[in-house]
């Protein structure tokens, strides 16, 4: 992660950084050479558009699961999405009836808007909402309300059993246990939606460019739309059309969700696609590892670094922002998590590191000082 500097004041701010265009970014990766190992030619295969039901709307989610977290494990600045003891992850397809009938009347539960209060503005490629998709759902709030001290306020009449998850009393995400098929282990895994102004228009232009869509662009009551994508190298992604508009760029509290990074085979042609979502890209070093920051609105939304051979799947992996990440770890391990990654003084001054909850669902967590206006300098 990186450190965005005002060249005026000396102090981290998102808002003074030069933009380039992402060719620039990727003779400049070329020029530096610092990549560490030839890049991956052949991607995975697109995962295939879903057959729907007639009768209702069905979401696809992928989740991936590992028969043990012990397995999981991160080496250099990478995540790797393998485990050391039973082999590769298996990517299973779960389907959850959502209720929401396709030319049927029928009374929908009504899920709490993004913005509250509302903004009815939309900040495009801003990550807006986090899910985590799992097979416990209730030890799963058990371990975070432990970890960060999240409350949780159940969806009454949500098919899926949806909790929403809250922050100091602002709603940040959602915990659900998606409907398996009988036999079927369920695995855990976070999801990152990420803004589009125009919903459709964004999944066509993203199909077309090469994506996968897993859930169809899909109208939930009093949320907006959203959609799941599988980008061309593989990664998932959310998509979400707020119908209440988007979270101001507040000030962002211990707690909160606060940055996202997609690790990716070719990290050049993952910010050309996402430039989609209105995008600027430029580059940043971090301790010698060559990082594309995607910007919109002249702020830091997110990174993408490169995964090396062998380091597994493309995923985006969200991060949290906490007061103290020993800590906070220390909460992790008391409660039943692993930690994958701890902190390391040669990154950001030891406060990033990275953990599994007890289900397997991969997070981050950093302590970042927040001294400018907005959301503060993103990592």
């Amino acid at each position: 992660m990186i450190s965005v500097t005002d060249k005026r004041s000396g102090e981290p701010n998102r808002c003074a950084v030069p933009l380039v265009d992402v060719s620039t970014a990727a003779g400049a990766l070329e020029a530096r050479g610092k990549t560490r190992g030839a890049m991956r030619q052949a991607h995975d295969e697109p995962v295939p558009e879903p057959p729907m039901d007639a009768g209702a709307i069905q979401l696809q989610w992928i989740i991936y699961q590992s028969a043990s977290i012990e397995g999981n494990f991160v080496r250099g600045n990478v995540l790797l999405a393998t485990s050391g003891r039973t082999g590769a992850f298996i990517a299973a397809m779960f389907c959850v009836l959502v209720g929401l009938h396709s030319g049927v009347s029928r009374a929908q539960p009504a899920m709490p808007p993004i913005a509250e209060p509302p903004t009815l503005k939309h900040i495009p490629g801003k990550f807006v909402w986090f899910e985590l998709v799992t097979g416990d759902p209730v030890a799963a709030q058990r371990f975070y309300g432990s970890v960060f001290g999240w409350t949780y306020q159940k969806v009454s009449g949500a098919a899926e059993n949806y909790a929403l998850v809250r922050n100091q009393g602002r709603a940040i995400g959602g915990i659900f246990r998606p409907a398996v098929p009988s036999g079927r282990t369920v695995g855990a895994r976070w999801l990152s939606y990420a803004s589009a102004a125009n919903l459709e228009q964004t999944v066509k232009d993203m199909t077309a460019a090469g994506a996968s869509v897993l859930v169809r662009p899909t109208k939930v009551a009093g949320r907006g739309m959203h959609a799941l994508m599988a980008d061309p190298q593989g990664a998932i992604v959310g998509l979400m059309q707020s119908e209440s508009g988007d979270p101001p760029d507040d000030p962002v509290a211990a707690g909160d969700f606060f940055w996202v990074d997609l690790y990716a085979r070719d990290p050049e042609a993952a910010a050309r696609f996402y430039k989609q979502l209105g995008y600027d890209v430029f580059i940043e070093d971090v301790t010698g590892d060559d990082r594309l920051i995607l910007s919109s609105k002249g702020i830091a939304r997110a990174g993408i670094m490169r995964l090396g051979p062998g380091d597994g799947d493309p995923i985006w992996l969200p991060y949290v922002q906490v007061d103290d990440v020993p800590t906070t770890l220390a909460r992790v391990r008391a409660s039943g998590g692993k930690v994958l990654r701890a902190p390391e003084p040669a990154v950001l001054d030891g406060q990033f590191a990275v953990f599994a909850d007890p289900q397997g669902a991969v997070l981050g967590i950093l302590h970042w000082p927040l001294t400018s206006t907005g959301e503060g300098g993103r990592p």
